[in-house]
């Protein structure tokens, strides 16, 4: 995301569709989010969503106690949010799992209460 002059203006381009549309987003007078460059509503529903709770699926990996797959490859089954993601990351690289674990094993459930869960993307027999 890009900052402009205006501190209350942020660009950014849509990810929504292959158009990635070159958003614009403003605050209007009553303190509500504006938003144009959008060619869809998916595209402003996006822009809003970016500005006032952005979230991410999370990719990583986890040591294992495999000798041949050391680091087992992971991903959150929803979305988090951007604030948690740093905490997420330092727990999962000091987390070890054991083997076997199979893909879509769910190795870290419910993160902190958010009903974000951590699945395993593959398997790994002993």
């Amino acid at each position: 995301m890009e900052k402009s002059e205006n501190p209350f203006v942020r660009s950014m381009v849509c990810i929504m569709c292959p158009a990635s549309c070159r958003l614009e987003v403003s605050k209007g007078a009553n303190g509500e989010y504006l938003v144009s460059g959008n060619n869809c509503q998916g595209g402003k529903n996006y822009a809003l969503n970016e500005m006032r709770d952005p979230k991410r699926i999370v990719t990583a990996v986890v040591r294992s106690d495999s000798k041949i797959v050391p680091c087992i490859p992971v991903k959150t089954d929803f979305p988090l949010k951007m604030t948690l993601i740093d905490d997420l990351l330092s727990e999962l690289f000091s987390m070890k799992v054991t083997v076997p674990v199979h893909c879509g094993d769910v190795l870290l459930r419910d993160y902190r209460g958010t009903g974000v869960s951590v699945l395993a993307t593959r398997s790994v027999e002993k």
